[in-house]
């Protein structure tokens, strides 16, 4: 038996993931990337770019994904994501 998925249960998943979302847009803004590995990403990041970028899925740790994307922004002088 399945348990059921109620309204409240709902909202606050809802709720929990746009507070997610809204920390690490504002963390890749801010370069901290200490905020991306201990309060938005699991400890292990599964990766699969494969049907854009080629190659194949891959298991890293947050530490080692958060400093891969460290100065992705370094071109810009600053970066604003918006989560609608």
């Amino acid at each position: 038996m399945t348990a059921s998925y109620d309204v409240q249960t709902y909202l606050l998943d809802k709720t929990n993931i746009q507070d997610t979302m809204i920390r690490m847009m504002h963390s890749f803004d801010t370069r901290a990337t200490s905020t991306l590995i201990n309060s938005v990403y699991a400890p292990e990041v599964h990766l699969d770019y494969d049907p854009l970028l080629g190659g194949s899925p891959q298991i890293i740790s947050s530490e080692a994904w958060a400093k891969k994307l460290e100065h992705i922004h370094d071109p810009y002088d600053s970066t604003q994501h918006v989560v609608e």
